[in-house]
């Protein structure tokens, strides 16, 4: 593998830890399984995950309400199911980058519904730092289709005055990180 691409999956487990810390303590809840769950729940409890009650595959919130539509979000921040095959063997990181993608895009939508339909909900700010996160663990996923939609949450969230200086602060730090990797790859 790559230096680069070291770094980059790097980045992808750090973006998705970010928005796992955005997620309160405790285990998760309990999803009622369907046939044709791609997941072992075997492996799921023994890593610790459960998966969300919610569909995490949906782009849109179902809620009607912030209170109930920012627990909608919470719970499509859960882990994807864990494909049983990875019990054996564990996946490429292109190959786990190509399964965890369309979760991630999921995530990033639901994340817009939310701050888009309860613009004034003190939990605004955070869905569109949780849309920020998203959107960057799909760019080093490989949707590089997203790379503009990146650039413009990153200066939706830079320009909301609400924003903490040390969370400004670490997205142009992150900022900065990347172009040294890019340069770095490039020459």
């Amino acid at each position: 593998m790559s230096w680069y691409r070291r770094i980059a999956l790097t980045g992808v487990v750090v973006a998705v830890a970010l928005v796992a810390a955005l997620l309160p303590a405790g285990p998760a809840p309990v999803q009622d399984t369907k046939p044709g769950d791609t997941m072992s729940s075997s492996l799921a409890n023994a890593l610790g995950l459960t998966p969300s009650k919610t569909n995490l595959l949906t782009h849109s919130l179902a809620a009607t309400n912030a209170a109930g539509a920012w627990e909608e979000l919470r719970q499509a921040m859960q882990h994807p199911p864990v494909p049983d095959d990875w019990q054996m063997k564990d996946p490429s990181p292109e190959e786990a980058a190509r399964y965890l993608l369309p979760y991630v895009l999921a995530l990033a939508d639901k994340s817009k519904d939310f701050y888009t339909r309860f613009s004034t909900d003190t939990n605004a700010l955070d869905a569109k730092q949780v849309e920020l996160k998203a959107l960057s663990g799909a760019v080093e996923f490989g949707a590089t289709n997203q790379q503009a939609r990146l650039d413009a949450a990153e200066k939706g969230v830079l320009a909301d005055p609400n924003l903490p200086e040390e969370d400004r602060f670490a997205i142009r730090h992150q900022d900065i990180e990347k172009a040294v990797h890019a340069k770095e790859a490039d020459g």
